[in-house]
């Protein structure tokens, strides 16, 4: 038990969950509080369910791409151009759909997604291929694709929002039943991701160690 223990006080993770507890708990108790519209009772202004669904959906935008950067940071790399493949991928999507039309609302959600991935995996190869090929820092590929990503995005927008079919927004600002002006889908999507990524990197991690590589091991070379 003390070994888990010991674990556990020892763990980065555990660090990083002890800090975000004390934030909440330092926003809780500094928020104040307010009488509920139908209710009447006193609803703390931090910690109820709108403001933490809607913290988590404003905040799922950048975990998303965290979920991406971690995993190259793991891999002994850096990409500083994130953001500029987050924003070309969005501008290259709401042009192309801009240009095909309406279209059904599958189809132009699917259509969205695809092209959002698509961008974002050809500017990803692209990356690869110049610090594989040329054998230079990722800091310093990254920081150049960043700055040139970043102006086809401006050049192509014209610097001006575009907006994009309302199918398409339709899904990502689907209630789901809760009401009250909330979209938890890209929560949910930003969980889900998550989860898919500390799932990935605790069997690699399992299929690093010395007792994996029994006979009977998924993981043995």
């Amino acid at each position: 038990m003390r070994a888990i223990v010991r674990k556990l006080l020892g763990s980065q993770e555990t660090g990083l969950v002890l800090v975000v507890v004390l934030v909440t708990l330092t926003l809780t108790l500094l928020a104040g509080a307010h009488p509920d519209r139908r209710s009447g009772d006193l609803v703390n202004n931090f910690w109820n369910s709108y403001t933490l669904v809607q913290t988590a959906t404003d905040a799922s935008f950048f975990a998303i791409m965290a979920i991406g950067a971690t995993v190259v940071i793991i891999s002994g790399g850096i990409d500083l151009s994130v953001g500029s493949i987050y924003a070309l991928a969005g501008v290259t999507m709401a042009l192309l759909l801009r240009a095909l039309g309406p279209m059904a609302s599958v189809p132009t959600a699917l259509l969205g997604l695809s092209l959002c991935v698509g961008v974002g995996l050809l500017c990803g190869l692209v990356n690869g291929g110049l610090v594989v090929g040329l054998r230079v820092h990722p800091f310093i590929i990254t920081l150049g694709t960043m700055w040139m990503l970043r102006g086809i995005a401006f050049v192509a927008s014209k610097a001006e929002s575009i907006l994009v079919p309302q199918p398409l927004t339709g899904v990502a600002k689907a209630s789901l039943g809760l009401g009250g002006g909330l979209y938890p889908v890209p929560m949910i999507s930003m969980l889900a991701l998550a989860s898919a990524g500390t799932s990935r990197r605790a069997a690699s991690r399992d299929c690093r160690s010395p007792a994996s590589r029994s006979a009977s091991s998924p993981c043995r070379d």
